[in-house]
């Protein structure tokens, strides 16, 4: 009885997928009968009904012979460039698909798009799309962004507005679009501003939804696009871990991602790696040029430190190049106390800096056993050899 019922279940496995290709063939035989399809969508629709009605012609094959077609081989790997190829080196690849998510405000969309006009600039790109519904025209102008079109021209960097885009069409419908063009779409930018607007309505498909945009992002990406999603994350205090909404299904799918954060008293934007799938890019930092909408890469190390932190730095650095010889810890607090206390810095978390930041290589330090493990600081020749110390002017602001 059991082979019986196999069997029958093999039969209707068979009969539901010829149903499924005669339903796709009738689906496009009435979509040539509308009267809003051009020459060119009818040519189109007829190659494809061809390829349907040969693919079914073609079915009788059963088990692995029918699976033939998936097979690996080295003529599907023949066209892959085996080396990694970047918009911007060691923090934006080509060809994949990345999330820069930071809190509303932090000047996510301001930083990507100076990547944009970095790739251009050098190549490393043949054009961008920008899909941005999250900017008023005011924003847009005052970034020089309408200059920056005019400059590239049509075709070459199309800044698309998102307000103007949903008077007509849903997002999702407007990225869809795109996947018309093709293997055009290789070597394109295309970032989509944010993604939240393709997803959350207030309705309770966002599941749905999420899968459908992710589902038209791997097309784009398929055909060699390189896709950048902004999306914006809560607001988190300090020690909390940055979040946005729906963070696992989003990045389930996602080739690497990207927090964004802005250091206030530095003016510099820090690109912290939080997924790195293919273990390529790197946590960097920049600021931002404003006349030619460009970033400007910057210690990553210096610049993810606070006013405090860079403070203290500066003036530890001062005292153990006054000592010129290794002090040992209680006698470099005890030195360094009235700075301390201008800063509001006890103790407790002056010895974890002191040690935290001689792991970064600000000065060395050293635990000596035979004086009951007292621990000696000294500084370092790197930093002894430089003519400036890391500026702390900031304390005067």
């Amino acid at each position: 009885m059991n082979h019986i019922i196999t069997q029958i279940e093999k039969i209707k496995y068979k009969v539901s997928q010829k149903e499924l290709e005669k339903n796709k063939i009738d689906d496009l035989e009435k979509l040539l009968q509308s009267q809003h399809v051009t020459e060119e969508d009818v040519m189109l629709i007829q190659d494809a009904i061809l390829k349907l009605k040969d693919q079914s012609l073609n079915n009788n094959d059963r088990g692995i012979k029918k699976l033939k077609k998936f097979r690996l081989s080295s003529k599907k790997t023949s066209l892959i460039n085996e080396e990694s190829q970047f918009i911007y080196p060691k923090l934006i690849e080509l060809a994949k698909t990345g999330m820069f998510f930071g809190e509303s405000g932090e000047g996510k969309t301001l930083l990507i798009v100076s990547f944009a006009n970095y790739g251009l600039i050098n190549k490393t790109i043949k054009s961008v799309i920008l899909l941005d519904f999250d900017n008023s025209l005011v924003s847009l102008k005052k970034r020089k962004y309408d200059q920056l079109a005019d400059k590239w021209g049509d075709d070459k960097f199309d800044y698309l507005l998102g307000s103007e885009i949903v008077e007509e069409m849903e997002p999702i419908n407007a990225l869809k679009e795109l996947v018309l063009d093709g293997e055009n779409n290789k070597d394109k930018m295309i970032v989509i501003d944010s993604g939240s607007h393709f997803v959350y309505d207030g309705t309770k498909n966002e599941r749905q939804k999420l899968k459908e945009f992710i589902d038209v992002v791997k097309v784009l990406k398929n055909q060699g696009a390189s896709l950048i999603i902004i999306h914006h994350s809560h607001r988190v205090r300090d020690g909390q871990v940055a979040d946005y909404h729906g963070s696992f299904e989003w990045k389930r799918d996602l080739d690497y991602q990207i927090q964004i954060t802005k250091n206030e008293d530095a003016n510099t934007w820090l690109f912290h790696v939080k997924k790195d799938r293919d273990n390529l890019i790197e946590s960097k930092a920049f600021k931002y040029d404003e006349d030619n909408v460009l970033p400007i890469e910057v210690s990553f190390e210096e610049s993810n430190i606070t006013r405090k932190e860079s403070i203290f730095i500066k003036e530890i650095q001062e005292i153990l190049k006054d000592f010129g010889e290794k002090v040992n810890q209680t006698e470099l607090l005890k030195e360094s106390k009235a700075f301390r206390q201008s800063i509001v810095l006890g103790d407790k978390r002056s010895i974890k800096w002191l040690q935290s930041f001689a792991e970064k290589g600000m000065w060395q330090y050293e635990k000596v056993a035979s004086q009951n493990n007292s621990i000696f600081y000294c500084i370092n020749d790197k930093v002894k050899n430089q003519p400036n110390l890391p500026n702390n002017d900031m304390r005067d602001h």
